[in-house]
């Protein structure tokens, strides 16, 4: 059970990372902060004593995953159909209830209170995603285990909202990495998440029941970090709130197979398209890593990685080639020209002269086209058709 909890945070960079490279393409696999991102796929894979370990240090896991992403984005492109018929059940694609659709809209409203510094500009806000409603508490903490939050209540609808925002500091990430399992309930639960939700529960908790049994309709929202601290305290105030319900967005893996149950009928849980956070587990990332690192992908990434390699020089060897002709242009005469430049300058010497130009004109027409091939020898080509 240890290893279905995993430091999400790390990994979610990882990802951002895998983004970057299938949006930007190869040349990314060059910036520093990329490499930096993508160390942390190791550090997430020695946590979890992954098999596979010794070999994500390789070219071929982190060009695989690159590829193995551009593929699967090219078979989407290529069969639209494809995304539709991955979440058919029973032939049909699910509706969504138009109510509910709306419910969530409003509620991303919220959440976007919950990303100020500050109460008073968390107030602000709240007045236009919500109007009349209040901020009756605020914690914004930085202290491990220690969740920020906002609660929300409106007294002309009789309903508060409990609002956590996912990680913002670095107090945050040390309830990420903290996932090891920790018992809770009936089951297992992510630590870290584990102690937020049972500080939530005795430092908030009582104001929420308070507000229950007075009639107002709670709810608790989060994102990331937040939902899953949220979908724990759920599990921990349903008793007392038999109404209570919690929605999360991007609400990573925080319990075991035997808690998921008891948040069927109490929870929404919000995933935008590909994003890889809810879906990590030790059988996902396992899966990732045979899939990227079996024999046929890896045959695959080597050939492409030649390829693409290649693709780079030539791009790099255009781009000096434009550089060098730009100095040309600009009159820059006062440096001598470097070897690169001079043996570059002899290759198309020589190619000229082999196209029957004497040297003399090959080499006036190629400094008057400032090194340009083709057009130095349309102008060669022109004048031997006139001195003819």
């Amino acid at each position: 059970k240890f290893s279905s909890f995993i430091p999400f945070s790390q990994a979610a960079q990882a990802i951002e990372a895998g983004y970057y490279l299938v949006r930007y393409g190869p040349l990314i696999l060059a910036g520093n902060d990329i490499m930096e991102s993508f160390q942390l796929i190791l550090g997430l894979a020695k946590k979890l004593e992954l098999p596979a370990y010794h070999r994500l240090g390789s070219p071929d896991f982190f060009g695989g995953l690159y590829y193995s992403m551009g593929e699967h984005w090219g078979q989407r492109g290529r069969v639209p159909e494809m995304e539709t018929a991955q979440h058919t059940v029973d032939g049909e694609v699910p509706e969504v209830d138009r109510g509910q659709l709306l419910m969530l809209r409003h509620l991303t409203r919220l959440l976007l209170v919950s990303k100020e510094s500050t109460p008073t500009d968390a107030q602000r806000l709240l007045r236009q995603a919500m109007p009349g409603a209040e901020l009756v508490l605020a914690e914004m903490s930085s202290v491990p285990a220690i969740p920020s939050f906002f609660l929300v209540c409106s007294r002309e609808m009789k309903v508060a909202y409990l609002v956590m925002p996912g990680t913002r500091k670095l107090s945050d990430l040390v309830t990420d990495f903290n996932a090891t399992e920790e018992a809770f309930g009936d089951g297992f639960g992510h630590r870290g998440m584990v102690e937020a939700a049972r500080w939530m529960h005795e430092q908030v908790g009582p104001a929420l029941i308070r507000l229950y049994t007075s009639g107002y309709r709670i709810t608790l929202l989060g994102h990331s970090l937040g939902a899953g601290v949220g979908a724990l305290l759920t599990l921990i105030l349903r008793p007392h709130i038999s109404s209570l319900c919690c929605y999360g967005f991007g609400t990573p893996a925080c319990v075991d197979e035997n808690l998921m149950p008891q948040l069927l009928n109490c929870m929404v849980s919000v995933v935008n398209r590909d994003d890889l956070v809810p879906r990590l587990s030790v059988n996902s990332v396992q899966g990732l890593l045979e899939s990227v690192l079996c024999p046929g992908q890896v045959a695959k990434t080597q050939a492409w990685m030649k390829e693409d390699w290649q693709a780079v020089k030539d791009f790099e060897r255009i781009i000096e080639l434009r550089r060098r002709g730009q100095k040309e242009a600009e009159g820059d005469s006062s440096a001598s020209p470097s070897n690169d430049v001079i043996e570059d300058e002899s290759m198309k010497l020589m190619m000229l002269m082999e196209a029957g130009v004497d040297r003399t004109r090959a080499l006036r027409a190629l400094r008057s086209e400032h090194g340009d091939l083709n057009s130095a020898m349309l102008r060669a080509t022109a004048e031997m058709e006139t001195s003819e």
